[in-house]
């Protein structure tokens, strides 16, 4: 009996220190083409055309950009606001955060500091005192 319990122990503290097996892997198995512009009915055909221009619309300056059908020109002034807002939300957060994660640094007191005040402090435990009486 005692055999067994030793040897189950060993055993057990031995795959204490082994690799710990992977608890989850994700699929590789995921579509992350394009279908072939052959096999595309004319919907996707569209949605592909449309995304296409957007992927150009998008990286144009601002004075291209005036230059652009108002339909476009209206999508990119939308888009380039929304990133303005979010950007300016994101600093506003970030300066907010940025005295939580570094905090301001008090400088340590020197030696006579120390002393003034533990002088002030014995003056006014005794003019406490004082009053009392």
């Amino acid at each position: 009996m005692k055999v067994a319990f030793v040897c189950s122990a060993l055993l057990a503290s031995a795959s204490a220190f082994g690799i710990a097996p992977t608890a989850h892997r994700t699929s590789t198995t995921r579509l992350s083409a394009l279908l072939p512009k052959e096999e595309m009915d004319t919907d996707q055909l569209e949605i592909l055309k449309i995304t296409e221009r957007w992927n150009e619309v998008r990286l144009l300056s601002k004075e291209e950009a005036a230059k652009l059908e108002p339909e476009w020109k209206e999508a990119y002034e939308r888009y380039y606001e929304k990133y303005d807002r979010d950007m300016s939300m994101m600093e506003e957060i970030a300066t907010k955060l940025q005295s939580m994660i570094e905090p301001p640094n008090v400088k340590a007191k020197t030696k006579g500091q120390r002393r003034r005040d533990a002088w002030a402090k014995k003056q006014a435990t005794a003019a406490a005192r004082a009053l009392k009486k």
